[in-house]
């Protein structure tokens, strides 16, 4: 994933009912920070997308089908292509296991009790198959947080290193070399917004153009 500064195009009105505007009064800033933010909230999509074509790609025995086929599957591996709605809500990852007559629901973190309403769902849907819920954590958190939220709701977490392994045989480490090899690139485009932000704020700061600026009115901000 490219971190993408499409968010600059849009009108400076768009950054200034920003937080950090309003903290602030740089523009530059808000920009930069709207970018991150962005970014972070793309990430979500995009590591979804790569996950299922990194399993689809690296294993053999697992192949791309849409949900609504399931129930013609005799033999065979599948994780579904599309975004179904299942019980009002729109699963992750679906594993069919024909052979094994098992379907499993792999949660991306984090609907706890989503994954249960689709769990019951595929459940009448899939009444030959074992049906398991299993919520993914792609990667190890530095403390417990969320971890010990979720297990105390019930789920079953697995960790994205074991899930890869014991579900497709498949190395985590090669996923995550996927997942960087953008990241040269990243730097740069880091770089030369932080750059920017640095020289447009240190003229303003000697021009003193942050010196009683009118602030951000509150109702911008949506206070």
């Amino acid at each position: 994933m490219i971190i993408s500064t499409e968010n600059m195009k849009n009108d400076n009105e768009y950054f200034e009912s920003s937080p950090i505007y309003f903290l602030t009064g740089n523009l530059e800033l808000s920009k930069f920070f709207s970018i991150l933010c962005g970014t972070q909230v793309a990430f979500g999509t995009y590591i979804e997308k790569e996950l299922k074509d990194f399993i689809v790609e690296k294993s053999k025995d697992v192949s791309y089908c849409n949900f609504y086929q399931y129930k013609n599957i005799k033999k065979g591996i599948f994780i579904n292509k599309d975004k179904p709605k299942i019980a009002k809500k729109i699963p992750d990852l679906i594993i069919l296991n024909s052979d094994k007559k098992i379907i499993t629901n792999a949660e991306i973190p984090a609907d706890i009790q989503g994954n249960k309403k689709i769990k019951k769902e595929l459940k009448k849907t899939f009444p030959e198959y074992k049906i398991e819920n299993i919520l993914v954590s792609l990667f190890k958190p530095q403390g417990n947080g969320n971890i010990d939220v979720w297990k105390k709701f019930g789920a079953n977490v697995i960790y994205g290193e074991t899930f890869l392994k014991n579900y497709f045989n498949l190395n985590f480490i090669d996923f995550e070399n996927r997942l960087n090899k953008n990241r040269e690139i990243n730097n740069k485009i880091v770089l030369k917004l932080i750059n920017n932000v640095k020289n447009i704020t240190q003229n303003k700061i000697l021009n003193k153009d942050f010196l009683n600026k009118i602030s951000t009115p509150l109702t911008k901000l949506g206070v």
